[in-house]
Parts: C-alpha cells; structure tokens; sequence
C-alpha cells in the first residue's frame, strides 16, 4: 500500500501543475471599446492630459470608428512646458475593480497614427499617488500612420528613470492590475491623432 501511495504523488502533481497553466490558458479582452466614455467590459475610459506649466495641452474630442478610439488634441500649447501628454486611460472594469493579471506574458493592441511616430503605453494599479506621480510601468512604443496590431512582452514595461524608489515594477503591478493608458508625449506643438484598437492580454 506505501508503495501504491508513493506511486500516486507524481501523477496528483502533473495535475495541479495542469491546473494552473489552464489558469491563463486564452487570451483575456482587457478592453473594448463600445463608446467614448464606457467599455465592453463597463470600464470608464478616462482623459490623461497633462502638462509643465498650466493648460500647456487639451484633448478636444474622442469618437469611436471600427472598434477604434480616435482621439485628438494637442502636446504643447506653446507655453514653454518641458513635458506634457495627451490620451486615455481604460479601466480593466467598473470603478474600483482590479484584475490578477499576472499569469499573462503579454499584451497586444492595435495602434495607428499620422501626427505621431511613437505612444507611451502604462499599465497601472489601484495606487492613486503612483499613478499621478507618472511612476507605474511604461513602454514606449513606435508606431505608424497604418493601423498595426503590436503584442509586447511584460518585461519591456518599467518605470520611468525619474521615479527612482517610488516606481512599481510590473511584478508588483500585474496582481492588481487596474487598467491601460495610451499617451502621447511628444512636445510638437501641433494638433495629434492617434487611435486605439481592442487591447487584450496573452498567456
């Protein structure tokens, strides 16, 4: 009978290892985005628009076109900021929730657009002070004026330089995560388009 038992722990092993790789076995929607301001999944799709020096950048409007948020506005007003950014932030669901997102590997999203040549994208948490302080991890992606579907790896996210020993690294932000900015930072003083398809997570 000891023998049998012994014979048994490999095989209750195999199983639970089966068990949590079925854990993030397909691809999780993030994000859909149903209209300016809600997503598929009854998130709020929030205006990030911020700047050095006061009212240095605006989003004038955002609209929904084949699956894809079109945003417009502009980085730079000409009042001399160093930094400033224009975009949105989509919340993983309804206000509050967060999701155990770290047994995913990646994240793929469409991006297009005809003004800029590279977006800033961040994941964030529930943490209010990190997010304003700009200290949850980003990578910046280039892009091109034809809509283009990009999968990146979690581990080209990190914090920004600035953020020192306040940035949260993807490993602490993934349990908890609480949704998905797109931005665009460059400082060119000239109105920016850019457009944001269907954002999902890989196992």
């Amino acid at each position: 009978m000891k023998n049998l038992s012994n014979a048994r722990v490999p095989c209750v092993i195999a199983l639970c290892l089966a068990s949590s790789a079925l854990i993030a076995a397909e691809p999780l929607k993030l994000v859909e985005f149903a209209s300016e301001t809600k997503t598929a999944q009854g998130g709020s799709i929030n205006d990030v628009v911020y700047s050095e020096k006061k009212d240095d950048a605006k989003l004038d409007t955002k609209r929904v076109a084949d699956g894809m948020l079109v945003i417009n506005g502009q980085v730079g007003l000409g009042k001399a900021s160093q930094w400033a950014g224009v975009g949105v932030g989509a919340d993983v669901g309804e206000t509050g929730k967060t999701i155990d997102a770290s047994a995913y590997q990646s994240v793929t999203l469409k991006l297009a657009s005809k003004t800029t040549k590279r977006l800033r994208l961040r994941l964030f948490g529930p943490d209010q002070a990190t997010q304003m302080n700009g200290c949850y991890p980003v990578k910046y992606q280039d892009v091109t004026a034809t809509a283009t579907e990009y999968t990146i790896p979690f581990s080209a996210f990190a914090p920004e330089g600035y953020c020192g020993g306040n940035g949260r690294s993807v490993a602490k932000t993934l349990p908890a995560l609480a949704g998905f900015e797109v931005v665009d930072t460059a400082m060119s003083r000239e109105a920016t388009e850019f457009s944001i398809g269907e954002i999902r997570l890989n196992p």
